[in-house]
Formats: C-alpha cells, structure tokens, sequence
C-alpha cells in the first residue's frame, strides 16, 4: 500500500504532524510563542522520558489538584481560574513564594503561572516569579498505551557562573524531578481510568476538563 502522509509545520522548533483516523484536514492551526522561535538570548533545556500512558491522562493531571501536595509535597497550590474557547483551555494561578536568603533573612515574591492547552497536542506554560520559564509539554502518543513525553524549557540567558543561573537549574530539577514529572510517571503506569471516578472536594475540575478533552476523538463512547 502506498505511505500515507499526514499535514505538517514546523513551529517552536518542533516539527508537528496532524493525525486524523478519518483524514480530515486540520481545524486549528499549532501557535507560536516568542520565546521559542526567537533566534537569540534565550538558553534551553530539553528532558525525555517513555512510558506506559497517554496524552489525556498527562494533560489532566494539571487539573487533578489534591495530587501537589500528596505526590509532589508541594503547600499551598491555587487552583487558579480556567476559560475554555472551543479547542483552547486557559489557566492561571497567581500566589507568592518565600525565598531563604544566605544572611538569615527571607524574600517574599509574587509568582505566576499560565498554561495554554491548544488541542490534545500542544500545551504552552509561562513561569514568573523567582525565575521566569517557558515550558512545553510534548506528549508523543506511539501506541495505545505508550507514549514519549518531552519537556522543552527555554529561559532568557545568563551567565552560568551567576546565581541567576543556579536558580534556573533548580527550578527545572523541580519540574522534571521526583517533586515533578518522575514523580507522576509511576501513578501514569500504574492507574487504571475510571470515567466516573468519585471524587471529593479539592480534587478540582476533572470532569469539566475530559468534557473539553471529548472533542479530540471521534467516535467518543458514552462515559
């Protein structure tokens, strides 16, 4: 049979491809963010993994609230606010973060976090705060139940030797460590789906979010 071929872009450094089971052609286009299709001053940091799961469960988990404190031993994480506009979901949360000074004393600063989910494949997160970061979650599905997730960070550069710089590489060992993805990617292989699971306050807005996730398969069976 001849290869089948599928529409492609190049955007964000990323090559994207656009799979329909039924050959449709695209309904939204992959959007560009300045901090990853700028051709200078700005340092990146890329991490693998491969593992049991799939694009919906890894996307969900920035909604499953109660896990930040319970798996990622993190206090105090807002559930900020979300908007949903057809293939697009939006949230941010805003809150503080104390910082240990070597003097004894602690500085108190405002942080940020925004998050852009663009279809099932394509999810853009800004950081401000004690370090600014653009993130973006590649969730690669290879089989039914295995996919490639790639974290790309991009950060405005400084000099390696500053304290700027060590801030950086914490904040990324944050994020892709135990306190960050390695610590997800066992409940990933592990948890078994349940479309209607029983859920308790502060669990956050799972069923709103697989509602807005439906719309990317086709032949979508009842939950």
């Amino acid at each position: 049979p001849a290869a089948q071929c599928w529409p492609l872009v190049e955007r964000n450094g990323v090559v994207w491809a656009w799979y329909h089971p039924e050959k449709k052609a695209p309904w939204f286009e992959v959007q560009a963010y300045d901090e990853f299709e700028a051709k200078s001053g700005w340092s990146q940091h890329r991490r693998e993994w491969r593992f049991a799961s799939n694009p919906q469960e890894i996307a969900e988990n920035g909604v499953d609230m109660a896990h930040f404190q319970f798996v990622h031993k993190m206090e105090a994480v807002p559930e900020g606010q979300s908007s949903y506009e057809g293939h697009i979901r939006t949230s941010t949360a805003q809150g503080v973060s104390t910082l240990a000074l070597p003097d004894g004393s602690s500085k108190t600063v405002a942080r940020s976090v925004k998050t852009v989910q663009n279809g099932a494949g394509q999810k853009f997160t800004r950081i401000s705060g004690l370090v600014d970061l653009a993130l973006m979650v590649l969730a690669t599905p290879v089989e039914a139940d295995l996919v490639e997730l790639r974290f790309c960070i991009n950060w405005p550069t400084v000099a390696e030797d500053s304290a700027d710089y060590r801030m950086v590489q914490m904040a990324i060992e944050t994020l892709c460590g135990q306190k960050g993805i390695e610590g997800d990617i066992p409940i990933w292989e592990n948890k078994i789906y349940r479309a209607k699971p029983l859920l308790c306050d502060g669990d956050g807005p799972i069923f709103r979010f697989r509602k807005y996730f439906e719309q990317f398969y086709i032949n979508t069976p009842p939950a």
